[in-house]
């Protein structure tokens, strides 16, 4: 008994395509979407499942083979008959096998049982806990190997077949998280999952040019090889020469013994979700990134060279020897046990995955598409999915998913989560076998090459429903009580409500507004700077503070200027109002003076000196496509700071003479010019000189000096008001 169980833990679990099913991703009103993404967020206030019971999620199959590929229905003597690909009934039976049969054929199960779940939302955080045991294996087996037992070989032929692609990678192991998500406003929520691995059992492969080549002398392995094993009870027996003689399990350990730890690691899942529009939420978060090291109860069994099979020879007329039993020691000869084996690691299979939803009708409907690709340390492949989402009522969801796996659109899914009151009851297939076979009057998915499911029962409290229905179904006798309904809770009545979507926990005012204390706009739960003035009302930034906006640039606010329009940069010239001084008649001038930029500007614009490029297309100097990224963002300073001018200095190495290196100088700045000018800066804000190779930096006599001569500058300046000349008006001319 204890032999099997040591068998299942090292070998059941197959390669986890996920802790649950894909058609579950859009399934807002389910507690546990977080698996996907650890951005998403339950609207329920609390949850906790039911242990053992909060999610259950299985999975089997392969990328390649169907049950029709393998069984086929015969007539036998007259009655139907149901045979194997190999019976000679079946026409071109092992021609159709190998075809179906990909190049690698990976097959799979996967199993994931959570035996704690819950989660709780504070203001805009959400924390949740839970307690999995996961089952990750996959087995890869090339086409290689079916071809030389199905085909085989002509008698004087000689075949090399590449046996690299052949991986076992089976891993059970329990995990612990601790999610947390972020509301940082109404568009964009943020989230990450730590996660402690504890080690069960694992069993992998390692290969390194193995190759099997076979011929009539001789068959032949060469290149390396290594299979570990971390699992409890288990024992690799060697003989003196080091080679396997026997397999032991322990039979004194105890059920509990073998869900000890064997190695232990860290994952990670982080994630984020945008809004952008009301209908359009995008989503993606990249999961399961990590590693288990194993370290105790490690075998580990290795082949080294070549290993050559010269045959054995047949005694037609022995009947003692057992024929068996020799080729059983010509496969333990192949590898040999590893006496002082050391720790090593196996990465989960990481997921990264991308969707996107539109919703209809309050978000009754909505239509999603979902990337999902998988890394693993052998292969990356992706999936595709297409949802229509159902949502018509807050008790009631469903999904309806169409897959791409594999290559081949032909994979119906459907999902559906039922809110109870208190109880949440869910549960989805992606893969539903829509053809059957029957055998022995047991029907058979035919043309099913996987499937898997997913159910759940929790328990979730605080659930915010939709208020329009919740009104419609507020049992009422008279209209005044109908009116009286507080759907935000606020505890101001719908009818006296002019602000009825108040968040939770948000002061608010006889109308039902959040508090503003200062009357800047903004109210309190918002406003990081509760004492503004009064004034300010109009004038401030989304935060509720000083916007300091000047219009006129006259050194005086808009919400302190009483005279609008004064001349730009009439500081000294200007009352505390922002109206001119009526005592002087000026005479202004405007001169352009240097400016000092903030240190992320500055960085920006040392950037662009040695990063613009240029080439020659159709006889024309135009810029390298490379040198757009570097200067965006010096366009943006423009952009975002209007009173700003700019002075393009080109400077090259020594061309042919002085006049070409000017005029080279001076085209490469014109091209900035004009890339500023396609961006929105405006033209006369920019001016453009070219210094051919006057100011070098280092010397021509070289390439790397030559490259370090051929520079862009961007010097910026603003504009400033000085005094010309100042008279009194009453003054005589």
């Amino acid at each position: 008994m204890k032999k099997y169980l040591v068998l299942i833990l090292c070998s059941f679990c197959s390669l986890s395509y996920g802790q649950m099913s894909n058609t579950m991703y859009f399934m807002k009103k389910n507690p546990l979407q977080n698996k996907f993404n650890p951005a998403f967020r339950p609207e329920c206030k609390f949850y906790i499942g039911v242990p053992g019971l909060t999610n259950l999620h299985v999975a089997a199959g392969n990328n390649s083979l169907t049950f029709d590929d393998v069984i086929y229905k015969v007539t036998l003597d007259g009655k139907p008959q149901t045979v194997t690909f190999l019976h000679s009934a079946v026409e071109n039976g092992v021609d159709d096998f190998l075809e179906a049969y990909r190049r690698n054929l990976r097959v799979f199960s996967d199993f994931n049982i959570d035996l704690v779940n819950f989660g709780f939302r504070v203001k805009r955080s959400y924390f949740n806990v839970n307690l999995s045991t996961r089952a990750d294996v996959q087995v890869s087996v090339p086409k290689a190997i079916p071809e030389i037992a199905l085909v085989g070989m002509a008698e004087d032929e000689k075949k090399v077949y590449e046996l690299d692609d052949l991986n076992v990678a089976a891993m059970l192991f329990s995990e612990v998280g601790l999610g947390y998500s972020y509301q940082i406003n109404d568009k964009l929520t943020v989230g990450g999952k730590f996660k402690y691995l504890y080690g069960h059992a694992n069993a992998i492969t390692k290969f390194d040019n193995l190759k099997l080549e076979i011929g009539k002398e001789k068959w032949a392995f060469t290149g390396d090889a290594e299979a570990y094993i971390a699992c409890p009870g288990v024992t690799l027996v060697a003989d003196e020469k080091s080679m396997i003689e026997d397999v032991e399990f322990n039979d004194d350990l105890e059920v509990a013994d073998y869900t000890k730890a064997s190695g232990n690691g860290v994952a990670f899942d982080l994630g984020a979700t945008y809004k952008l529009l009301p209908q359009l939420q995008l989503s993606a978060s990249v999961t399961d990134l990590g590693l288990i090291r194993w370290k105790d109860n490690v075998q580990a069994m290795v082949k080294r060279g070549d290993f050559v099979f010269d045959g054995i020879v047949y005694d037609v007329g022995d009947d003692s020897t057992d024929y068996g039993e020799k080729y059983e020691e010509m496969a333990e000869d192949l590898f040999k046990v590893d006496r002082y084996p050391s720790s090593y690691s196996t990465w989960l299979t990481a997921k990264a995955l991308i969707g996107a939803e539109y919703s209809i009708l309050k978000d009754k409907i909505g239509f999603g598409l979902l990337s999902k690709t998988y890394f693993r340390p052998s292969n990356v492949s992706e999936e595709l999915m297409i949802s229509a989402n159902f949502r018509p009522a807050d008790a009631f969801s469903a999904s309806l998913t169409y897959s791409l796996l594999d290559g081949k659109f032909s994979n119906l899914g459907c999902g559906m989560n039922f809110n109870l009151g208190p109880v949440n009851l869910f549960f989805a297939m992606d893969n539903i076998p829509l053809k059957y076979a029957k055998s022995e009057d047991i029907l058979i998915p035919s043309q099913t090459k996987q499937a898997d499911l997913s159910v759940g029962l929790n328990l979730i409290f605080g659930y915010r429903k939709d208020k329009f229905k919740e009104i419609e179904s507020f049992i009422d006798s008279t209209a005044t009580l109908a009116y009286s309904y507080d759907s935000d809770g606020d505890g101001v009545a719908d009818n006296l409500d002019k602000c009825d979507d108040t968040p939770d926990n948000v002061a608010v005012d006889s109308v039902g507004c959040p508090v503003d204390s200062d009357a800047d706009g903004v109210p309190d739960y918002l406003d990081l700077c509760p004492q503004s003035d009064k004034l300010l009302a109009g004038f401030v930034n989304e935060s509720g503070c000083d916007a300091a906006v000047d219009t006129d640039n006259d050194g005086v606010c808009d919400y302190k200027d009483k005279c609008l329009g004064t001349a730009a940069d009439s500081v000294k010239f200007v009352t505390e109002s922002g109206c001119a001084k009526v005592d002087k008649v000026v005479d202004l001038d405007t001169i352009l003076v240097p400016i000092k930029l903030t240190a992320e500007e500055q960085a920006i614009v040392d950037n662009v000196v040695f990063n613009i490029k240029t080439y020659e297309k159709n006889g024309l100097m135009v810029l390298n496509p490379k040198s757009h990224k570097v200067l965006r963002p010096a366009a943006e300073i423009l952009l975002n700071h209007k009173r700003y001018f700019v002075k393009i200095v080109g400077h090259t190495d020594f061309q042919k003479n002085k006049g070409y290196s000017y005029m080279l100088s001076k085209e490469h700045a014109m091209l900035v010019r004009e890339y500023f000018v396609e961006q929105g800066v405006e033209r006369h804000r920019i001016e453009i000189e070219g210094m051919g190779c006057e100011k070098p930096l280092a010397s021509d006599k070289t390439e790397a000096g030559r490259l370090k001569n051929r520079r862009i500058v961007l010097e910026f300046f603003v504009e400033k008001v000085v005094e010309k000349e100042v008279k009194d008006k009453n003054s005589k001319k």
